[in-house]
């Protein structure tokens, strides 16, 4: 049996000789849920509320299959609680680009019916490359929360007319250290910290041999682990080298194999 990995900051692109210039990125935004007034008219009341303009109708096409989810009846779980999917992805388009999606439940729209919100984030992979930025650092990014003092960058029920958006600057990088993330993702979810490490230094090694391997990993975690999924998918990538995070993959809350794209 092969020994389990250390987990060690991985070194960014362009950290030799680098300038001290602020890194930056800029990211495309795409919210779909229930509204009176949707940006396609054409709609019934499900529909794209918001997004940036410029996004190429193959990479809404990719984002189209990730609009709602349901949650199997034996969880007991009502359709106004929100239970959130998290989606990574690369996204086909006229050049490479990936996504990063959150799908809940938005409780009831204006109609009395149960409602979906999902809001997507879509970056162009050769610009987050020249920034030195890191999809860890996006992850992270996404996954700051209120009790941090920060607005969360994700929107839970739609209010107000439909809108174009501008794009989404991000102009900071969020460390590269996993076992300081793992820190914080133990804190928030009562799970031991050993246990976190030996679980992310497992998925790390699988993944860093995938393309010999082909072999997907599948993490299992109770229901109250739920609200840390998108930082703890921080910290599995901020352990893997910047090219290995650009091919990654990851869908949380997967009930069924039908549930995975």
């Amino acid at each position: 049996m092969c020994p389990l990995p250390k987990l060690e900051p991985m070194a960014r692109q362009g950290d030799a000789g680098s300038n001290s210039s602020t890194p930056s990125v800029e990211l495309q935004e795409l919210i779909y849920t229930s509204a009176p007034k949707l940006l396609d008219s054409t709609a019934a009341h499900l529909g794209i509320v918001a997004a940036t303009q410029g996004i190429d109708a193959e990479s809404r096409r990719a984002m189209g299959g990730l609009w709602s989810y349901s949650v199997p009846e034996e969880m007991h779980v009502a359709d106004s609680v929100p239970l959130p999917r998290f989606v990574l992805m690369p996204v086909p388009g006229a050049r490479p680009a990936f996504s990063l999606s959150r799908i809940q439940s938005a409780g009831f729209d204006h109609t009395g019916r149960t409602n979906p919100i999902a809001h997507h984030f879509l970056g162009d992979i050769s610009e987050i490359r020249s920034s030195g930025l890191t999809f860890s650092d996006l992850v992270q990014w996404a996954s700051m929360k209120q009790s941090d003092g920060k607005p969360s960058v994700f929107i839970d029920r739609w209010m107000g007319d439909p809108r174009h958006l501008p794009c989404r600057t991000i102009s900071e990088s969020h460390g590269s250290n996993p076992l300081a993330l793992l820190h914080a993702v133990s804190s928030d979810s009562g799970v031991a910290l050993e246990s976190l490490r030996l679980a992310i230094a497992a998925i790390t090694e699988t993944l860093r041999v995938y393309a010999t391997e082909k072999r997907m990993v599948v993490c299992v975690v109770k229901p109250a682990f739920a609200q840390s999924v998108l930082p703890f998918l921080g910290a599995i990538l901020a352990a893997l080298p910047a090219r290995v995070q650009e091919i990654q993959s990851a869908i949380s809350h997967v009930w069924e194999i039908s549930d995975a794209p």
